[in-house]
């Protein structure tokens, strides 16, 4: 009987193409993930920075019995390109409105532009903007920029409304 003759690969061989092709495997991974998980970082950065509060104790943050609301937002001294915030307005039957002020509504509406740092601007938001009727409470979300991409950040401040005088 004739023995055939088989050829294989070596175990030298066989292990540094698992190694080359595991490196290659990471290489390419880490190529694509870094960047993500960079812009993740860079936002969530930004969003720790940013925060506007409302402020209640000078009158000027209450809701009119016509559903109109006037709302105080506040920015302290914290460093952040803040392009935008957005305000939800809750009415007492659970329905809300979400707002968005920034350039595009500023310029729109003819409304005042976003407080720069230590300062503080009111907002008089109409009935027929929101559709709420008996608006009470309000909360604000920082909306930040990182590179080209707009971030909304968590709530910073929410406040329930109290009749104006």
């Amino acid at each position: 009987m004739r023995k055939k003759n088989n050829k294989a690969i070596s175990a030298l061989v066989a292990t540094v193409l698992l190694i080359l092709i595991t490196v290659a495997g990471v290489a390419i991974i880490w190529g694509a993930v870094m960047p993500m998980i960079t812009r993740i970082t860079q936002s969530g950065q930004a969003c720790i920075n940013a925060r506007y509060n409302i402020d209640t104790t000078s009158g000027f943050t209450c809701a009119y019995s016509n559903g109109t609301v006037s709302i105080s937002i506040a920015r302290g001294a914290e460093q952040f390109e803040g392009i935008g915030a957005q305000l939800v307005i809750l009415a007492d039957n659970g329905n809300s409105k979400s707002i968005t002020l920034d350039e595009t509504s500023v310029a729109t509406n003819n409304i005042a532009g976003l407080p720069d740092m230590n300062e503080m601007r009111t907002y008089v938001i109409g009935n027929l903007e929101t559709g709420i009727d008996n608006p009470v409470q309000v909360s604000v979300a920082p909306i930040v920029k990182v590179g080209n991409t707009k971030t909304t950040c968590d709530v910073s401040a929410k406040v329930t409304l109290t009749e104006c005088s």
